[in-house]
Protein backbone atom coordinates (compact mmCIF):
# COMPACT_ATOMS: atom_id res chain seq x y z
CA UNK A 1 0.00 0.00 0.00
CA UNK A 2 1.24 3.47 -0.84
CA UNK A 3 1.82 6.17 1.75
CA UNK A 4 -0.50 8.78 0.27
CA UNK A 5 -4.20 8.23 -0.39
CA UNK A 6 -6.16 10.16 -3.00
CA UNK A 7 -9.92 9.92 -3.53
CA UNK A 8 -10.89 10.46 -7.16
CA UNK A 9 -14.30 11.72 -8.13
CA UNK A 10 -15.87 10.96 -11.49
CA UNK A 11 -14.50 14.04 -13.23
CA UNK A 12 -10.95 13.16 -12.17
CA UNK A 13 -11.29 9.55 -13.32
CA UNK A 14 -12.59 10.67 -16.72
CA UNK A 15 -9.56 12.96 -17.13
CA UNK A 16 -7.38 9.82 -17.09
CA UNK A 17 -9.08 8.44 -20.20
CA UNK A 18 -10.26 11.56 -22.06
CA UNK A 19 -7.82 14.42 -22.66
CA UNK A 20 -9.15 17.39 -20.71
CA UNK A 21 -7.73 20.26 -18.72
CA UNK A 22 -5.71 18.85 -15.80
CA UNK A 23 -5.49 15.35 -17.30
CA UNK A 24 -1.75 15.62 -16.66
CA UNK A 25 -2.38 15.96 -12.91
CA UNK A 26 -4.55 12.85 -12.87
CA UNK A 27 -1.95 11.00 -14.95
CA UNK A 28 0.65 11.83 -12.27
CA UNK A 29 -1.64 10.40 -9.60
CA UNK A 30 -2.08 7.18 -11.59
CA UNK A 31 1.66 7.02 -12.26
CA UNK A 32 2.23 7.30 -8.52
CA UNK A 33 -0.26 4.49 -7.91
CA UNK A 34 1.48 2.25 -10.46
CA UNK A 35 4.80 3.02 -8.75
CA UNK A 36 3.39 2.14 -5.32
CA UNK A 37 3.57 5.67 -3.91
CA UNK A 38 -0.14 6.54 -3.97
CA UNK A 39 -3.29 4.57 -3.19
CA UNK A 40 -6.33 5.76 -5.11
CA UNK A 41 -9.91 5.32 -4.07
CA UNK A 42 -13.28 5.90 -5.64
CA UNK A 43 -16.81 4.72 -4.94
CA UNK A 44 -19.01 2.24 -6.71
CA UNK A 45 -21.13 5.22 -7.71
CA UNK A 46 -18.18 6.66 -9.62
CA UNK A 47 -17.93 3.54 -11.77
CA UNK A 48 -21.48 3.99 -13.05
CA UNK A 49 -21.00 7.72 -13.48
CA UNK A 50 -17.83 7.17 -15.54
CA UNK A 51 -19.80 4.93 -17.92
CA UNK A 52 -22.52 7.58 -18.23
CA UNK A 53 -20.06 10.41 -18.89
CA UNK A 54 -18.20 8.40 -21.53
CA UNK A 55 -21.50 7.62 -23.24
CA UNK A 56 -22.42 11.32 -23.18
CA UNK A 57 -19.04 12.20 -24.73
CA UNK A 58 -19.70 9.70 -27.50
CA UNK A 59 -23.07 11.33 -28.23
CA UNK A 60 -21.33 14.71 -28.40
CA UNK A 61 -18.77 13.33 -30.86
CA UNK A 62 -15.85 13.75 -28.44
CA UNK A 63 -15.24 10.01 -28.03
CA UNK A 64 -15.50 7.30 -30.67
CA UNK A 65 -15.58 4.10 -28.60
CA UNK A 66 -16.82 4.67 -25.05
CA UNK A 67 -17.05 0.94 -24.37
CA UNK A 68 -13.34 0.45 -25.10
CA UNK A 69 -12.43 3.42 -22.92
CA UNK A 70 -14.61 2.11 -20.08
CA UNK A 71 -12.96 -1.32 -20.41
CA UNK A 72 -9.53 0.37 -20.09
CA UNK A 73 -10.73 2.07 -16.91
CA UNK A 74 -12.03 -1.21 -15.46
CA UNK A 75 -8.86 -3.07 -16.45
CA UNK A 76 -6.55 -0.49 -14.94
CA UNK A 77 -8.69 -0.35 -11.79
CA UNK A 78 -8.52 -4.14 -11.41
CA UNK A 79 -4.74 -4.11 -11.89
CA UNK A 80 -4.22 -1.38 -9.31
CA UNK A 81 -6.58 -3.16 -6.92
CA UNK A 82 -4.57 -6.40 -7.23
CA UNK A 83 -1.41 -4.37 -6.54
CA UNK A 84 -3.03 -2.92 -3.42
CA UNK A 85 -2.95 0.59 -4.88
CA UNK A 86 -6.68 1.10 -5.58
CA UNK A 87 -9.78 0.54 -3.52
CA UNK A 88 -13.49 0.91 -4.12
CA UNK A 89 -14.55 2.89 -1.07
CA UNK A 90 -17.98 2.01 0.31
CA UNK A 91 -20.15 5.07 0.67
CA UNK A 92 -22.15 4.61 3.85
CA UNK A 93 -24.43 6.82 5.85
CA UNK A 94 -21.75 7.03 8.54
CA UNK A 95 -19.17 8.26 6.08
CA UNK A 96 -21.51 10.83 4.56
CA UNK A 97 -22.66 12.14 7.95
CA UNK A 98 -19.14 12.78 9.30
CA UNK A 99 -18.32 16.40 9.92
Amino acid sequence: MGGKRVYLDTSAIVKRYVEEEHSDVVDEIYDGAHAGRIEIGFSLWNIGEVAAVLSKYARWGVLEDPKAVFERFVGESRLLSRLGQAEVVPITYGLMSRQ
